[in-house]
């Protein structure tokens, strides 16, 4: 409910979300940005990773995560296992930052 109500405010104040990045991993805590267009100009914030990817998808806007968690925390997928499978998710590669 919370993020309903912020990403209203939003939208009354003309500010879009132009994407979300998780830009780091430290003590097994994940940070993350939310970037705004708002009045011509890019806002960007400190928010938790769960919140940002909720607003970003509830405005439709690519959430991006650095290459630096893939590679501490990630799984490497071959190409023919993610075009072989259901899921829809792109390759490693399409969503690093």
């Amino acid at each position: 409910m919370t993020h309903d109500l912020l990403y209203s405010i939003l939208g009354q104040l003309g500010a879009k979300v132009k994407e979300v990045k998780i830009v780091d991993l430290k003590d097994a805590t994940y940070f993350a940005k939310i970037y705004l267009l708002a009045n011509k100009e890019l806002v960007e914030i400190d928010a938790r990773p769960s919140d940002a990817i909720t607003i970003a998808l509830k405005a439709k806007s690519p959430i991006y995560v650095a290459a630096s968690i893939f590679d501490q925390q990630g799984i490497a997928l071959t190409r023919k296992e993610v075009s072989g499978s259901d899921t829809g998710f792109e390759p490693r590669n399409s969503l690093l930052l």
